[in-house]
């Protein structure tokens, strides 16, 4: 019999709540089901508890704690603060705005008396929490982890909507980001379904806070996706930059596409054009004067259009 391992990621969500009732936090009854209600929102099942513990009296409140099917949840109330910490830990992703709108909901507290915090963990334990949408003269710009990720100035949103103008069939796309190809393709009638890998869960919760969510979306590792279900076209937008230190990451792509499309299917890319040209970048040696112009001149324009701005020449 063959062994299947437990994949290692991890999904984890925080919250504090301040000036809540005390008479809701202290309520053992109303505390346990709530902890119950939460298990059952976010399909996950009750393998021991909930039990509970009073606080000690310089710091009094309650603690209830379940063990769930794919790890724990907890709830720790305050009286003398009126606060409460909701924390739940899992090895199965779920829906975070979910969460927060039960606790509003029952405690009838509002946004500006809740504090967040997402931590998800990726399959090599690199933290991806840190999602952050900034808005400038009504563009939007998404950082991961503090890096430059996508934006949707009119140029971005021309490309993007050239790759979806392209695609066609049953379409699968890598990387959701701000939303604009799924968004782009959905409008294209050349295509029959359409479906987005998306690797963190923080990002879609970000993008579930902000609008509309466009098409089937699986939160899922590209490169772990099972090679049975094939597609007439797959579109990639998996690394931040279109930079040469990023080939691999292409080449990486390319090869894991091959496996996932149909006979004759067709390759899309952000920046397929010049990684494609970096590859055969033996046909004109690096220290070639001609290829250091032209690298130089795709680079430009590259940076120009992050920046909405039109390249010079």
């Amino acid at each position: 019999m063959t062994q299947k391992f437990f994949k290692p990621i991890r999904f984890h969500l925080i919250i504090d709540a301040f000036d809540c009732r005390v008479s809701l936090l202290s309520d053992k009854n109303f505390l346990i089901e709530l902890v119950k209600k939460i298990a059952k929102m976010i399909d996950m099942k009750i393998i021991k508890g909930p039990e509970f513990a009073k606080g000690i009296q310089e710091n009094p409140g309650l603690s209830i704690f379940a063990i769930i099917d794919f790890s724990h949840i907890s709830i720790h109330t305050f009286t003398y603060s009126k606060e409460l910490s909701l924390d739940i830990f899992s090895c199965k992703p779920f829906d975070y705005k979910k969460v927060e709108n039960c606790i509003q909901n029952s405690f009838k507290i509002k946004d500006k008396q809740i504090s967040k915090s997402i931590i998800d963990t990726d399959f090599k334990g690199n933290s991806v929490s840190d999602v952050e949408i900034l808005e400038h003269k009504n563009h939007k710009f998404m950082f991961v982890n503090e890096y430059l990720w996508m934006w949707d100035t009119p140029q971005e949103k021309d490309l993007q909507k050239n790759l979806a103008d392209k695609a066609y069939g049953d379409v699968l796309v890598a990387g959701y980001g701000l939303g604009l190809l799924p968004e782009y393709i959905l409008k294209n009638s050349k295509v029959k379904s359409i479906t987005t890998v998306e690797k963190y869960n923080s990002v879609m919760e970000k993008m579930k806070s902000i609008g509309p969510i466009y098409g089937k979306v699986i939160v899922n590792d590209f490169y772990k996706l099972p090679e049975n279900k094939k597609y007439d076209c797959i579109i990639g937008d998996i690394w931040p930059d279109i930079d040469a230190k990023f080939l691999k990451d292409y080449v990486r792509f390319k090869n894991k596409s091959r496996k996932l499309l149909k006979k004759d299917g067709l390759l899309l890319a952000w920046g397929k054009d010049y990684f494609e040209f970096l590859l055969d970048k033996k046909n004109l040696p690096p220290k070639n004067k001609i290829f250091k112009i032209l690298l130089a001149g795709y680079r430009s324009r590259k940076t120009c259009h992050a920046y909405g701005r039109s390249p010079v020449g």
